[in-house]
């Protein structure tokens, strides 16, 4: 093709071609995000050659090199497996590294596996294990331990705490375990794994050390769970809650712990009725128009009185955990209402009053059985925060495109396609749309 120019002519060509191709491999390999990776055995720091990297949502390989380091790339969000003959198979969920160091134990003995794969353990846990309310609203996260020992029948037993941030956790943790839907594949004797858990609120990466002295212990890979909150240290009005924290209340004399105290005491703006075994409210709350944040979590309230209307200076509702269905058309009068959750309740749909909420920043749905959003959801102009994970939902109407203030929408554990989650981040650009 180049027959009419000269020899000299023909190799400049060649020379320019190349640098052009050069340069759209560079600017192709800059706009990939590369993530670098070393692997070191847990005990002697020393690098693991020919550890095999697997992206499990793609399938994508790799193995280490004799230096024990890896490049590839790898998208947020994804889970990574690695994995050699005599280690532990270990998990991690990239987030937004750049750079893994990756420790592998390894195993002395024949390991036992979760029936289904180490896999849908860890995706099992990371669905079960809830934050425990009492420690949201203390602002209390951090990282837990927990060892359990596989029998030769593959059962879980002998389950302790070996570092706790709070007895609730504790019970959380305990509860999850035992109620693993699997057996394990065994080894022939009991086999002790530990299991670290890290439980934190909002966008907070602070990185939780443990005291406990774990050498020599088969350890399992990580969990973290986050919660909507604000940590005890967190002194910002950016960080908004989703769930109740006391760390919001200025000064115990704020606080009544009884309706009768409330009426009495007018200086009580803030009522807390946590964990009171309550099936529902008297009339009598009508009498609490002075109060502005109103605790009602984990009890056993089915409905709310029409009497709530009364309450117009409320501007926090927290009743998580309840068994509540609906909402009276009178809750719509509470239009200085900005923060509600109504999490872990018996909702198939949003209650209309809410839609009337204009003044709404913060709305925390999950965990129900909803399966539809009305059009209306587009009216809550102010909304900043919205849940609505692990309920039934398929699709959400175009009118959520209007809420042009939101800063989270948690999607996860839904029927939502993956052509609507694109959809929605291009229409909702400033918004962290979380569906993983």
């Amino acid at each position: 093709m180049y027959a009419h120019l000269s020899i000299n002519e023909q190799s400049i060509m060649k020379y320019l071609l190349l640098l052009i191709s050069l340069l759209a491999i560079t600017k192709l390999g800059q706009a990939q995000d590369l993530l670098l990776g070393r692997v070191l055995d847990s005990e002697n720091k020393k690098p693991i050659a020919d550890v095999l990297v697997r992206v499990l949502e793609s399938g994508d390989t790799i193995v280490s090199n004799s230096l024990g380091y890896f490049q590839f790339k790898a998208d947020s969000g994804n889970h990574l497996v690695f994995s050699k003959e005599e280690y532990f198979e270990s998990n991690l969920l990239m987030i937004e590294q750049k750079n893994i160091l990756l420790t592998l134990q390894k195993s002395t003995q024949e390991v036992p596996i979760y029936y289904s794969g180490m896999t849908q353990f860890y995706k099992h846990l990371a669905k079960s294990i809830r934050y425990p309310n009492q420690a949201r609203r203390m602002g209390i996260e951090g990282k837990c331990l927990v060892s359990f020992d596989i029998d030769t029948l593959g059962q879980v037993g002998n389950i302790q705490i070996l570092e706790s941030i709070l007895n609730e956790v504790d019970v959380e943790l305990i509860r999850v375990l035992n109620e693993l839907p699997e057996l394990w594949i065994p080894s022939s004797t009991n086999y002790n794994l530990v299991l670290p858990v890290t439980f934190r609120l909002g966008d907070n990466n602070q990185k939780f050390e443990s005291s406990y002295d774990l050498s020599g212990r088969n350890m399992l890979t990580e969990i973290v769970i986050t919660a909507f909150g604000v940590s005890k240290g967190s002194s910002s009005s950016q960080n908004f809650s989703m769930v109740n924290s006391l760390s919001n209340v200025n000064t115990p004399k704020d606080v009544s712990y009884s309706i009768h105290g409330a009426i009495d005491n007018k200086d009580k703006t803030k009522l807390v009725l946590s964990n009171q075994y309550l099936r529902k409210l008297p009339k009598s709350i009508g009498e609490l128009e002075h109060i502005s944040y109103l605790d009602l979590e984990n009890n056993k309230i089915s409905s709310i009185p029409i009497e709530i209307k009364l309450l117009l200076n409320l501007e926090e509702v927290y009743a998580t955990s309840n068994k509540i269905a609906d909402l009276p058309f009178e809750f719509s009068s509470l239009k200085k209402l900005k923060i509600l959750g109504l999490a872990y309740n018996k909702l198939e749909f949003i209650p209309e009053p809410i839609y009337y909420l204009e003044n709404l920043e913060m709305l925390d749905l999950g965990d129900n059985k909803i399966s539809i959003v009305s059009k209306d959801i587009g009216e809550l102009k102010n909304l900043k925060v919205l849940v609505l994970s692990n309920n039934k939902i398929a699709t959400l109407p175009e009118s959520i495109n209007q809420l042009s203030r939101l800063e989270k929408l948690d999607l996860r554990g839904n029927n939502i396609s993956l052509r609507e989650i694109e959809q929605l981040k291009k229409s909702l650009r400033d918004t962290e749309i979380i569906y993983k």
